[in-house]
């Protein structure tokens, strides 16, 4: 197990796999902890199947990987390793998901490379994270087509993929806001479309999100987000006296008034 991803794929043969060269060093760092583990992974997009029989050679020790892709010719592809399954159609059907929930209950990595348009990668997070386990991690790939009309997306436009993603930093830091009422609007960019519209309860738990060219990678902790207590450690102060704050949480100032300035409604 020395090979490592970019090794792998300048190794394979067979199934044909279609991967950015910037993914590599991406996916090294983030999924390399994983390697030893009995991990379950869900990779939305398919195509030729190749990345499949990858991810089986990269994880050893999966327990089970999942490829869903909307085109019936996927329902062809057939490995010798037992532990790769291919569930076609939509990743975004209620039929297509209970089939892959009776295959895993639960997922530690979800991979979406599927249509790339923005309304199916929202519905597709909206689904799928919230049953990612914790310490689980969400990677969405080809976020370029997010910036394309093609693919409902568009620089700056409200209801892309990458604006939904972007929102989510904020709800990371929701502790500090001082704007109550205010996470309907940051949870629903996308002029009140439904498909753009997510619970707080769903996503309260991730732990951070990063951005690569293309690429971001959401993980999920084990407890809600919360910056803790402060810590405060040492015996002298001689320029501040701050020993008694040891513990204490954090104190928001009320914002509705600068948030009316950047039209948050209260």
């Amino acid at each position: 197990m020395t090979s490592d991803l970019r090794q792998l794929y300048a190794d394979h043969s067979g199934f044909v796999s279609d991967k950015w060269e910037a993914y590599f060093p991406v996916y090294e760092r983030w999924l390399a902890p994983y390697r030893q583990q009995s991990i379950r992974l869900l990779e939305v997009g398919v195509q030729n199947g190749g990345s499949l029989a990858v991810w089986g050679q990269y994880f050893p020790f999966a327990e089970k990987i999942v490829g869903c892709d909307i085109d019936p010719a996927c329902g062809q592809l057939k490995y010798s390793d037992t532990r790769i399954e291919v569930v076609v159609g939509d990743v975004n059907a209620i039929s297509t998901q209970k089939k892959m929930h009776a295959l895993c209950n639960g997922f530690d990595i979800v991979i979406d490379d599927g249509s790339h348009k923005s309304r199916d990668i929202v519905a597709t997070f909206k689904h799928f994270y919230p049953r990612l386990q914790p310490g689980g991690l969400y990677v969405v790939e080809d976020l370029h087509c997010s910036y394309w009309s093609r693919w409902q997306g568009g620089l700056l436009r409200r209801d892309s993929a990458i604006e939904f993603f972007k929102n989510l930093i904020d709800v990371l830091n929701l502790e500090s806001w001082g704007v109550a009422g205010a996470t309907s609007q940051v949870l629903s960019p996308g002029r009140g479309q439904r498909s753009h519209r997510i619970r707080l309860a769903d996503i309260a738990d991730m732990e951070s999100i990063a951005f690569y060219n293309s690429m971001c990678v959401i993980t999920k902790g084990h407890a809600p987000n919360r910056i803790g207590g402060r810590v405060v450690v040492g015996q002298e102060a001689h320029v501040q006296a701050s020993l008694p704050l040891h513990g204490s949480p954090m104190k928001v100032p009320e914002q509705h008034k600068n948030a009316k300035k950047i039209h948050i409604k209260k």
